[in-house]
């Protein structure tokens, strides 16, 4: 290691993957930093994967996947390694592997869209202007009855008409995809980012898949892509995009699936006692109110 990389990982040490997977067992995490799905997208961007930790006499007490200089998943990484259309993989929240007593540790490493939980653990973070849109509580009545009343009703009326929704794991990977595509360009009027590489990219990933898939008269009129991780205390779900069929608008397609979707894994995460994260990305869409409070994020 030379001067220059010393000084900027100063306080940190290299450490293997197994201490890493130990450390993210142990204080949990982000879709984006579990150690098998930051892997994943490392192997599909080509870009080296390296790992540090941060000691604090023998014990170990918080660690960082690195892309260089980066925390691994930055996209400031990816465009400087030209590897940027290579996958999609939205703004994610970073949640880094970190006892809950640390407290103002500098960290060298640069990254975008770090977690409000780490406001106080990492020294020379910053609060960005923009936010990260995270669901609301249905368990914590954050959602007015009206609302509730509304989409019951839009479900409900749906459901009358012909429509069904199933779990999208219940299905082969090349439906998915195909549905995905299509409905995507029926909704946005282009393909998804990085569509050369996307099978690929949901292979690799598909063990992180959830969700459900929406139908009228077996045909899918709506489609989302989740990714999901599990933490000691949370869990973490990344809405990356979607695809609806714009001839069935009458139906509200998008927020019905939403809604399914977010009650689902909102009894879900109740079910095992835990806290649900399940962001939106960045605050950058009217409707995201609707279902998001704002939250702060950070960068170094």
């Amino acid at each position: 290691m030379n001067l220059l990389n010393w000084w900027a990982q100063r306080g940190w040490c290299e450490i293997d993957c197994v201490t890493y997977e130990r450390a993210s067992a142990q204080f949990g995490g982000s879709v984006i930093t579990h150690p098998e799905f930051i892997a994943a997208v490392s192997s599909l961007a080509n870009m080296p994967l390296k790992y540090f930790g941060r000691f604090e006499g023998e014990s170990l007490v918080g660690v960082v996947p690195t892309w260089g200089s980066f925390v691994a998943g930055d996209k400031r990484a990816l465009k400087r390694a030209g590897q940027y259309n290579r996958l999609d993989i939205g703004n994610m929240e970073i949640i880094l592997p970190f006892s809950p007593q640390v407290a103002a540790v500098p960290m060298h490493f640069k990254a975008n869209n770090i977690s409000s939980l780490h406001s106080e653990q990492i020294k020379n973070s910053y609060r960005k202007s923009e936010t990260l849109s995270l669901l609301k509580s249905y368990s914590d009545n954050e959602f007015s009855k009206k609302f509730l009343y509304n989409r019951n009703r839009e479900w409900r009326l749906l459901e009358a008409a012909g429509g069904a929704v199933n779990d999208i794991s219940e299905f082969p990977l090349a439906d998915v995809f195909n549905w995905y595509v299509n409905l995507f360009e029926l909704r946005w009027k282009k393909k998804p980012k990085a569509f050369e590489y996307l099978y690929h990219q949901l292979d690799v990933l598909k063990d992180f898949l959830t969700g459900k898939v929406l139908f009228f008269d077996n045909k899918p009129i709506a489609i989302q892509l989740l990714f999901l991780v599990q933490s000691p205390e949370w869990i973490s779900v990344e809405y990356l995009n979607g695809g609806i069929d714009t001839n069935f608008f009458q139906y509200s397609p998008g927020t019905v699936l939403t809604y399914l979707n977010t009650q689902s894994l909102s009894n879900y995460a109740q079910a095992q006692g835990k806290k649900l994260r399940y962001s939106f990305g960045l605050s950058d869409e009217s409707y995201k109110a609707l279902w998001c409070r704002k939250t702060p994020i950070y960068n170094t």
